[in-house]
């Protein structure tokens, strides 16, 4: 498994080879989903998945899969899932999976909840 700072690793060293692994975003954000893989691929990241609902990427995802997971909290799209019902299900799946959690919460509160709630994971 990879740590998580391997994006900075990356960061640091653009050159380095990254194709033995997949970055996987699950966003519902069409302009983010996109910003993001562009800056992935920036960073010399060759395999990187988009899904715009939680339940298209849990349908697919393998236990053992080298990915790293960039998870949306909030999903508007008409998804059964919301990010912590979407972790709770990635963990049952495969509990050794990395995920990071994105949020574009304004409400500093919200944020605190999240983050609490998160913990409880």
């Amino acid at each position: 498994m990879f740590d998580l700072a391997f994006l900075y690793i990356l960061a640091e060293n653009p050159g380095t080879e990254t194709t033995n692994f997949t970055i996987t975003i699950v966003d519902d954000d069409p302009l983010y989903c996109e910003t993001m893989k562009d800056y992935l691929l920036s960073m010399n990241i060759k395999k990187i998945e988009v899904y715009h609902k939680a339940e298209d990427f849990l349908s697919v995802m393998k236990k053992g899969d080298k990915r790293l997971v960039i998870l949306d909290y909030e999903f508007a799209n008409g998804s059964k899932f919301n990010g912590l019902t979407a972790l709770k299900a990635l963990r049952e799946a495969d509990n050794t999976l990395p995920v990071i959690i994105v949020s574009a919460q304004d409400n500093m509160g919200k944020a605190i909840e999240i983050e609490l709630a998160l913990k409880q994971q």
